[in-house]
């Protein structure tokens, strides 16, 4: 088969596959072995990952059962950029900047206190935990 353009354009209507799981459910070897070798590597190095690597990581400890959902809800606003000039989000998938998240969750703490926004504290704080067992602290 000749792909062309058209055959791309009519590819792109079809429903996809989740890259990540089989149609009944489970993982594919793929997701599987990217999981293996992340554990392989060992803990994860929360002082030097883009947006998206939080964001997957995130998103694989809530399918892996390892996190609530409640659990990475604050994760999801440390994985949020907006832009100064345009005041508008920045796109997660070509942002290439490495952040020390610990530090922000450590800032951010420090910002909901001077605030007195208690509850914002205690979620970073439990952001914050999270981070370091991970991170074999």
């Amino acid at each position: 088969m000749k792909i062309t353009e058209e055959s791309v354009r009519l590819n792109a209507s079809r429903p996809q596959a989740s890259s990540r799981h089989r149609a009944d459910g489970a993982p594919t070897f793929a997701s599987a072995l990217a999981t293996a070798t992340e554990h392989a590597n060992g803990p994860a190095d929360f002082t030097r990952m883009t947006r998206r690597e939080m964001l997957d990581w995130v998103n694989e400890e809530i399918r892996g059962g390892r996190m609530s959902v409640e659990e990475g809800a604050p994760f999801m606003g440390m994985t949020m950029r907006i832009a100064v000039a345009s005041g508008k989000p920045v796109d997660i998938a070509t942002d290439t900047v490495r952040y020390d998240f610990m530090e922000k969750a450590r800032l951010g703490i420090d910002g909901a206190l001077s605030n007195h926004d208690e509850s914002l504290a205690q979620r970073l704080q439990s952001v914050l935990a999270i981070m370091q067992r991970h991170q074999g602290l």
